[in-house]
Formats: structure tokens, sequence, C-alpha cells
């Protein structure tokens, strides 16, 4: 869920902005992420290690991954110590 990153994508969370519908635009897909939760914990981390009890940041930097048709480690790398 881009609301709660312990939790899968689904169609009964009542809040649409919980979820990437297949007919959202690319608009509100972008809205979607905008507004998804990370953590208080600040910037991206540099390796798949610090992951580990971020379940938000690792949903997003998943999600990035696939769309961008990168690995995980990949975005890591290149990002890590980013904010978001």
């Amino acid at each position: 869920s881009l609301k709660d990153g312990t939790k899968k994508m689904s169609k009964s969370d009542p809040s649409e902005l919980s979820r990437i519908a297949l007919v959202d635009d690319a608009d509100t897909i972008a809205k979607k992420i905008k507004k998804a939760k990370t953590d208080l914990e600040g910037d991206m981390p540099s390796d798949v290690e610090g992951l580990k009890g971020r379940p938000e940041v690792e949903n997003l930097v998943g999600i990035y991954a696939a769309l961008a048709g990168e690995t995980v480690e990949g975005v890591l790398k290149q990002y890590g110590g980013q904010g978001f």
C-alpha cells in the first residue's frame, strides 16, 4: 500500500491514494506516488541492508526499480543518501 508499506495494495482499502489502479493515468500515478508515505529517518539508504525496518521506503524503491527497469540495488547505489 502507498499509505502503509506493511500492507499490499488492495481495492478494499477505502483510500484511492493507497494503490495504483490499472486505469490510472500518468498524472494520477505521479500524484499518488508523491503522496505516498515514507518514514521519518530521512535519506534513502545506499544498500539493501538499510531497507530493513523501513517498509514504506522499500515499497517505493521497489516500485521505482520496477518502472525504471533497474534492480533495487542499482536504485539504492544511484540515489542512496539523497532525500525523497
